[in-house]
């Protein structure tokens, strides 16, 4: 009987030759990325344990469906490990645990998450402002493209 990754591996294959007859008329970079993406999913559908395969890659192709799925698994990650600091907390509460340094090393660390959550949230505040700095720019742009077809329409019905 073939393990889980083994299994992963036919059907990557399979997908593969699949994706290699579709490929024809798509560029090699989202062929690339649907492979590896195809191959996560098996991984993650074989998977034994309870925790879901995550891999870190950067995209040489950007598009919607892969910002969506970045965040998605940053959300879930932080998610996780807040409900998995929550139970730690409650077992500490429910067992009446009488040690000090315990209690305060799990403070620090929900703490240490608080921070970390206070610092994406920042960064993304901060991306979020210079984008809109951008859009506002980029607007000023599009007025003045706008102001000066209209005056080539209008010189054009003069």
């Amino acid at each position: 009987m073939p393990t889980a990754i083994q299994k992963a591996e036919i059907i990557f294959s399979q997908r593969a030759a699949w994706h290699k007859k579709r490929s024809l008329c798509l560029q090699r970079a989202p062929l690339i990325y649907d492979l590896f993406e195809d191959f996560l999913e098996e991984l993650n559908r074989a998977n034994q344990n309870d925790k879901a395969l995550v891999v870190n890659s950067f995209y040489v192709a950007d598009d919607e469906k892969q910002r969506e799925k970045m965040a998605s698994e940053f959300y879930t990650l932080v998610r996780k490990e807040a409900q998995e600091y929550q139970e730690r907390a409650m077992y500490l509460i429910d067992s009446g645990c009488q040690s000090p340094s315990i209690i305060e090393r799990w403070i620090r660390r929900i703490n240490d998450l608080k921070q970390k959550k206070q610092r994406y949230e920042a960064l993304f505040r901060k991306e979020l402002s210079e984008t809109d700095a951008e859009f506002d720019s980029l607007q000023l742009y599009s007025q003045e493209l706008q102001i000066r077809a209209d005056g080539i329409r209008m010189q054009r019905v003069a």
